[in-house]
Order: C-alpha cells, then sequence, then structure tokens
C-alpha cells in the first residue's frame, strides 16, 4: 500500500467509476441513481477536488501494477458546529475490487486513512462516512471496523 499520487488520479478515477455502477444500479435513490452514469471526467474532477484539498489524502493498494483497492479522504470542519466537535475526518470513498474483497485489504486502507487523520495537528477524535441504506456488505464491513451509525438521512419528493 502506498499514498497515492497525482499520477494515480486517472487509475483512482477509473475505479471509483466501478463503485459508483455497484452502488447506483439498480437504485431507487434519487440521490444514487445517476451514480450509474458516473463519467470519468467527473469521478476525475471528484479526485482532483479532493486532493487539491489541503488536507485531502488518498491510499491505494495495487497487486501487479493494477489498483486494487483505494481509499480517499479529508479532514473537514465537523457538519454540525453545536456539538463541539471541531474536525473530523471524512472518508470520501472506500474500494476494493471484488476479486480481492475478504482478504483485509480494505481494513488496512481505513486503518492507513485513520493513522493519517491522528497524525494531523488538527485535533480529530471522530471520522465520519456515508453509505446507502440498502448497501448491507458496506454496513458490515463498516461494523466490523468498528464504526457506529448515529445519523440518518431522509428525503421526499415534491
Amino acid at each position: 500500500m502506498r499514498t497515492a499520487t497525482k499520477f494515480d488520479v486517472d487509475a483512482i478515477s477509473s475505479c471509483l467509476v466501478e463503485l459508483a455502477r455497484f452502488v447506483g444500479s439498480p437504485s431507487s435513490d434519487p440521490y444514487s441513481k445517476g451514480l450509474a452514469s458516473l463519467s470519468l471526467n467527473d469521478a476525475r474532477e471528484f479526485v482532483d477536488a479532493t486532493l487539491s484539498k489541503a488536507e485531502g489524502f488518498a491510499f491505494i493498494q495495487e497487486l501487479n501494477g493494477k489498483v486494487i483497492g483505494f481509499i480517499v479522504g479529508s479532514i473537514e470542519n465537523t457538519s454540525f458546529s453545536p456539538s463541539g466537535i471541531g474536525h473530523i475526518g471524512k472518508i470520501e470513498a472506500l474500494w476494493v475490487d471484488d476479486q480481492h474483497r475478504g482478504n483485509g485489504i480494505g481494513g488496512r486502507l481505513v486503518a492507513a486513512a485513520e493513522r493519517r487523520f491522528r497524525a494531523v495537528k488538527m485535533d480529530v477524535d471522530y471520522v465520519e462516512l456515508s453509505f446507502l441504506a440498502g448497501n448491507e456488505l458496506a454496513c458490515t464491513v463498516w461494523e466490523r471496523l468498528g464504526y457506529k451509525t448515529f445519523r440518518v438521512f431522509s428525503y421526499k419528493r415534491l
């Protein structure tokens, strides 16, 4: 595993498109429906924007020169300032190639991100992430890694 560089953006973006297709199809959720058609250019813009943040980063896992897993994260202000929580670590995306799932790659990528969050001098005490309610695989993985659900988002079409 290694820290991604600007030369890895295209590979990460291709994997992100694959992740988006997995998450967005089939879906009745209007927020994720469009993910199934995420373009490589839009994925690249997302990865570039995250890595351009002062505390944005990505780690990749490779096998024979091919990216088989990645995590993208950043440090941000909490979305609910009255909580008294200042900065949070935010996991933007985690992906492991389906042929390599179950081998601990995701856990190692998350551990690397958590080490990064702890290493900065910004008093990061919490890590936030989100996943779709029906994504049982994500729910299982995140719970196994010690993450707890603390907020639920709902929507209604007007």
